[in-house]
C-alpha cells in the first residue's frame, strides 16, 4: 500500500493485542469530560447491523464472555493538510465526535508503525442519516479549524479513521479505531483522548 509522507502530527493509534486471541481491554472513550454533550445516533442493535463497516468492525472484535449488544460510530480521525513553501506538508490531526468537536490524541501514544496511509474508501454505503451526521460534524470542526490556521482550508479535510463503539451485554462498552476499509489487523485500542486546544 503506497505510504503518505507525515510532515506534521500523525495518526496516534495503539495496537492492543487485537485479533490475537487475546481480550481488549475494556475502554471508555479517554478523557472526554462527561459535561461534553456528545450527540451520536444511529444506534445499531444486534443481530440486525445495516452499516456494513460497523458490522465487519464488530466481526474483527475479539470476543468474551459478554456478547455484543448493539454498536455505533461515535466519531473520526481527520487530517487537515496545507502544503508549506518548501514542497513539504504541514498536517493537523483531530479526533472528531459526532457533535463536531475536536480532540487530540495523546503525543506519548504515536508508535511510527501505526503513521497514516493513503485514506481508504468506506466500507459499504452510510445511511442518509449517518452522512448527514458526518458531514455536519466535518462542516462544524473545519470552520474551528480554519479560523484558528486560515491556511488549512485547501484541500479539503480527509478522514482517515473511525471510531466505533461497542456495547456489551453486561454493560461494558469497548471503543475501537478502524480504517474507513476496517483493515485485517488494523484495530486500534486504548486511545486516550484529550480536548483540543487551537
Amino acid at each position: 500500500m503506497l505510504r503518505r509522507i507525515i510532515l506534521g502530527f500523525g495518526l496516534a493509534t495503539v495496537l492492543a493485542a487485537a485479533l490475537t486471541g487475546c481480550s481488549a481491554p475494556e475502554l471508555t472513550v479517554g478523557e472526554i469530560p462527561q459535561s461534553v454533550p456528545l450527540r451520536f445516533g444511529p444506534t445499531y442493535r444486534l443481530p440486525q447491523v445495516e452499516d456494513v463497516l460497523v458490522a465487519q468492525t464488530l466481526k474483527g472484535v475479539p470476543t468474551t464472555s459478554s456478547p455484543a449488544v448493539r454498536a455505533e460510530i461515535r466519531g473520526f480521525l481527520v487530517d487537515w493538510t496545507t502544503r508549506t513553501p518548501d514542497g513539504g506538508a504541514w498536517i493537523r490531526e483531530f479526533a472528531v465526535m459526532k457533535d463536531g468537536s475536536l480532540y487530540t490524541i495523546t503525543p506519548r501514544m504515536r508508535p511510527s508503525a501505526a503513521f497514516g496511509h493513503l485514506p481508504a474508501e468506506r466500507l459499504g454505503p452510510e445511511s442518509e442519516q449517518e452522512a448527514a451526521i458526518r458531514m455536519s460534524a466535518i462542516a462544524s470542526a473545519d470552520a474551528s479549524v480554519i479560523a484558528a490556521y486560515p491556511d488549512m482550508g485547501n484541500p479539503p479535510p480527509v478522514i482517515y479513521g473511525y471510531l466505533v463503539r461497542i456495547h456489551r451485554a453486561d454493560g461494558t462498552a469497548i471503543d475501537v479505531w478502524v480504517d474507513p476499509d476496517v483493515a485485517e489487523g488494523r484495530f486500534f485500542y486504548d486511545i486516550q483522548l484529550r480536548p483540543a486546544t487551537l
